[in-house]
């Protein structure tokens, strides 16, 4: 897996704009979100879903409804 976290450069800038605490607590989350990111795309590559169709959600039922 490549590393797509934050660069040296970017924490550095955060930290000296809004402070190292904040700055750090928000690289830490991005970090956080990359990593659910990346779990949900791997469980999601392996799984995918189709929604149940109803009868009346069919095209000929909509029509049907439309002409009476």
């Amino acid at each position: 897996m490549k590393n797509r976290g934050l660069s040296i450069s970017t924490k550095k800038a955060l930290n000296e704009i809004i402070g190292e605490p904040a700055g750090r607590e928000i690289a830490d989350l991005i970090h956080k979100m990359e990593t659910e990111i990346e779990s949900l795309r791997r469980s999601s590559s392996s799984q995918r879903y189709s929604a149940p169709v109803s009868s009346s959600n069919t095209v000929s039922s909509r029509t049907d409804q439309i002409t009476q």
